[in-house]
């Protein structure tokens, strides 16, 4: 059976580079999470995580109800997919400021969206994905008109 990906270097000076897995970018400065840093006068952690990439994950490799263990929870973006996913976390984080301020990540009101979409089944029997509603919810509130989710 042949390879689905074939590379070739685009340099031959240089070594071959396997593509990105992933395109998600760390630059949304308009969430929850941000807004409530600034309304507090709160630097938030200097080095979070981009939501998205710790809900792959957990999406991949847990089931509902599964538990999310992150020892260096910062932010606790980790934790925020987590409990958006309806997984169970646990978190670890040295400094106390940063655990402080992750605090605010549950102070969201879409923790709250996700549980009631979690709830909620539809005719097909199939259980919604909590994210996709979460998706849908900031989609719909998207004044600009562009179909973007951010984190």
């Amino acid at each position: 059976m042949p390879n689905f990906l074939e590379l070739e270097p685009l340099d031959v000076a240089r070594s071959l580079r396997l593509p990105n897995a992933f395109s998600i970018s760390n630059t949304g400065s308009n969430d929850f999470y941000h807004r409530r840093c600034r309304e507090l006068d709160i630097t938030p952690h200097p080095a979070r995580m981009p939501v998205g990439l710790a809900a792959f994950f957990i999406e991949l490799l847990t089931d509902a109800n599964d538990i999310v263990f992150d020892p260096f929870a910062g932010s606790n973006s980790t934790g925020y997919a987590a409990e958006i996913l309806g997984r169970k976390w646990v978190s670890m984080e040295i400094r106390e400021e940063y655990a402080r301020q992750a605090a605010i990540r549950f102070e969201d009101p879409e923790i709250e969206q996700a549980k009631s979409a979690r709830s909620e089944t539809p005719k097909n029997g199939q259980q919604p994905r909590a994210v996709d509603k979460a998706k849908e919810a900031r989609l719909a509130n998207n004044s600009n008109g562009k179909r973007s989710v951010t984190e």
